[in-house]
């Protein structure tokens, strides 16, 4: 038995992937928030997604595993400003990808509580934290986190392990622009609690003001870090200092570059 198959680019993509053994990831439109479920499969936004978003709302919760979540440029919102305990995008399941989205206005811009994470080329924007980690091997890079106003304790990055001992945590934080951060209390562009080796590097903080506490990057509790070539420009002193809070012996910064601080 023979078949004709159209010569289309489609085809020969597919008649190539079976002839070198690979296969082509399934590629679900996604059009308003939902459960992320499939594994193995590609998620890519369709267009803009806006919700009135109460406490405690997920629009995107990813909970499968080997998932790519690609925003494609386009929004999702919440109409309702930073409802408490509210997430733009959510992840437990292990090995996702989430990239090129644009977030605005929920509590936390996104949560990655999976392993072996990569979070890259977003864009977050008025959230109390913007990207909040608590697991480890996971990967932060290319994002732009800005314009977080009239916050609590507002911070760009926030790893946190709730743990009595630092847990060796393998997480990577490398040219992110953080700026324009403003709240009371607490003001952090990267904030670690109970977290070991963490590479901070390459990144760009700018503008972290009105709080009593402004870090722009802030290492408590035991944590450790190697911190290298990262920009920090315009940050209110406030009570607690410019920079660090109570780094360890032995955790010196490398190749800083401290601008109007």
């Amino acid at each position: 038995m023979s078949f004709n198959l159209p010569m289309t680019p489609f085809t020969l993509l597919l008649l190539t992937c079976c002839l070198l053994g690979y296969s082509v990831a399934e590629e679900i439109l996604v059009n308003s928030c939902r459960v992320l479920d499939k594994s193995g499969v590609t998620y890519k936004l369709s267009g803009d997604i806006e919700v009135s978003a109460t406490p405690g709302f997920t629009c995107l919760d990813i909970i499968g595993h080997n998932i790519i979540l690609d925003g494609n440029g386009h929004e999702i919102s919440s109409s309702t400003l930073r409802p408490s305990s509210s997430f733009g995008i959510r992840f437990s399941g292990s090995h996702v990808t989430v990239k090129n989205m644009r977030v605005k206005n929920f509590y936390t811009g996104l949560l990655a509580n999976g392993k072996h994470g990569k979070v890259h080329n977003n864009l977050i924007t008025k959230a109390s934290t913007g990207i909040d980690v608590t697991a480890t091997h996971n990967d932060i890079s290319f994002n732009v986190i800005r314009d977080f106003v009239d916050v609590e304790s507002p911070a760009g990055i926030y790893v946190y392990f709730p743990s009595i001992t630092p847990v060796a945590s393998d997480i990577t934080i490398s040219h992110n622009v953080i700026s324009d951060i403003s709240g009371e209390t607490f003001v952090l562009g990267i904030s670690l609690y109970y977290a070991k080796d963490v590479y901070i590097a390459q990144n760009s903080i700018s503008n972290i003001s009105g709080g009593f506490f402004n870090e722009a990057i802030s290492i408590n509790s035991d944590s450790e870090a190697k911190l290298v070539a990262n920009t920090i420009d315009g940050i209110s002193s406030g009570l607690g200092g410019a920079h660090m809070l109570d780094l360890p012996a032995g955790h010196v910064p490398i190749g800083d570059s401290f601008v109007s601080v």
